[in-house]
């Protein structure tokens, strides 16, 4: 179910993307720490983000240069969006990749779904989030993969 203020969050996304993609004219868009430092080691050569959502970061990425990006997302439901949206990107590598990250290979994990994709977790949390966000009462379970050897 697709609420007014999931709408009105979409679309002020969609309004980031934007500023982002056109290099953020007059600092019209703020950033988080971890971005905020990531402007200070450009440019980046590799990201692995893991728990890419519908990658919102794509242009922040490029923004700063980043020349391969690997996005590492577990649920389904966000997978088709995320790859329209690296299709736009031609000044990097864009790679996503569909699995649930642990810090074990091959154990099997229930990812939880919410009605906002950003919000899913392996931990059952019954209340609503702060952004809204209500379990679906549905769960995907996943082999997992780690990134460590």
């Amino acid at each position: 179910m697709v609420t007014i203020t999931h709408m009105l969050y979409r679309f002020k996304m969609r309004i980031r993307d934007y500023l982002i993609s056109k290099n953020n004219p007059l600092a019209l868009v703020s950033f988080p720490p971890q971005h905020k430092y990531l402007l200070n080691q450009f440019p980046v050569d590799l990201i692995v983000h893991v728990g890419a959502d519908t990658g919102q970061e794509s242009y922040f990425y490029e923004l700063i240069g980043a020349k391969k990006v690997y996005w590492v997302e577990p649920d389904p439901r966000t997978l088709p969006k995320l790859k329209r949206r690296m299709v736009a990107h031609s000044k990097s590598s864009q790679t996503v990749i569909n699995a649930l990250v642990s810090s074990e290979s091959n154990k099997e994990l229930k990812l939880n779904l919410y009605t906002l994709s950003g919000a899913n977790s392996i931990y059952e949390i019954k209340e609503i989030r702060k952004n809204k966000s209500r379990p679906t009462g549905k769960s995907v379970t996943f082999r997992t993969s780690t990134l460590v050897k």
